[in-house]
């Protein structure tokens, strides 16, 4: 319980989750596993932040401080600083989150085994933030709107083989995840209050918007293949190389710093106030406004390795491995 304010939900997670796991065999050599699960959390988190006011001579004006901070630092703007209890930094908001998990598995006969391994994921989540600045700066109060959200899939296809002399494995690999995230910052400030007991009144008076138009993507690709050879029945050598692409994009998005506060949410249209400051070009490359073109970069690698195993003895065993890592990295957008 949050004994200044009186709520009960001062610091409440709230999460459900359901899962459910099939296993189906329809024959001796073909067996299937999935996975399915959803979770959603609807909590309220909060910390206790101590703040205090300070009395002028000719009005009484409200200045908030960061957490901690003693009375006695507090600046002497008038008479003196009051403590004026507390204020709580919540956040809440609704997030969900959907996996599915599938293992496929043939055994084609007693040493070839085909599997196919996929996952999916679904990630959304907008949540609402109200907190103080984490230093002395500019005795304002903040809050921040987010949206955010993602998708992402893989899919891994293994064929393995197993014999007195040789286990080996080769695979495909292949994964893709995109994302995005759109917030606006609302900035507070503090105005003269009418009562030196009574909470500061709150104006406000900046929005900064970071809005997304394209998503940014992950993409990694691979070949793989792995074998071991039993040159002896206590000694053994392994082989084994991999192949990897991975890719990376930022899609275009752009930063709009709006006077008077005029934005509530991420997707709202600028208003006057915004366009002007674009036309104008204010604030340019600090707050914003700032076009950011899509972009990205590509790192492929070919990699390897070469062990020798020897068991000396049930307990013992000695190995050796030379391993060979390298990556290359290329722009991909200019």
């Amino acid at each position: 319980k949050n004994n200044v304010a009186g709520e009960h939900d001062a610091d409440a997670p709230d999460t459900t989750v359901g899962r459910l796991s099939l296993r189906w065999q329809p024959t001796e050599s073909l067996l299937w596993n999935i996975n399915v699960e959803r979770s959603k959390d609807t909590g309220v988190s909060g910390t206790f932040i101590e703040d205090y006011f300070v009395s002028k001579p000719d009005t009484q004006t409200a200045i908030v401080y960061a957490s901690g901070l003693p009375v006695d630092e507090v600046p002497a703007f008038g008479p003196g600083a009051r403590d004026f209890g507390a204020y709580e930094d919540r956040q809440g908001g609704v997030s969900i989150r959907e996996t599915l998990r599938s293992v496929l598995q043939y055994d084609v006969d007693d040493h070839w085994t085909l599997t196919w391994l996929a996952g999916f994921s679904d990630f959304d989540s907008n949540t609402n933030t109200h907190s103080l600045p984490p230093a002395l700066v500019d005795y304002s109060l903040r809050g921040n709107t987010a949206g955010m959200g993602s998708e992402s899939f893989s899919h891994e296809l293994n064929l393995n083989f197993d014999s007195d002399l040789i286990s080996a494995v080769a695979g495909l690999y292949y994964y893709k995840k995109e994302s995005f995230e759109e917030n606006v910052l609302h900035i507070w400030t503090p105005t003269p209050s009418s009562s030196a007991d009574a909470p500061p009144t709150l104006s406000q008076a900046i929005d900064i918007s970071n809005e997304q138009f394209g998503d940014d993507t992950e993409e990694s690709q691979a070949f793989f293949a792995q074998m071991t050879y039993g040159l002896t029945d206590s000694t053994r050598l392994t082989g084994g190389i991999r192949y990897t692409r991975d890719e990376v994009t930022l899609g275009a998005a752009r930063n709009t710093f709006c006077q008077f506060g005029e934005l509530s949410r991420p997707d709202q249209p600028p208003s006057t106030n915004c366009m002007l400051l674009d036309q104008l070009g204010l604030f340019g490359g600090i707050f914003g406004p700032t076009e950011l073109p899509e972009t990205g970069e590509v790192w492929d690698a070919v990699n390897w390795k070469v062990t020798l195993d020897h068991d000396f003895s049930a307990d013992t065993m000695i190995s050796v491995s030379y391993t060979h890592l390298r990556a290359h990295e290329t722009s991909l957008h200019l």
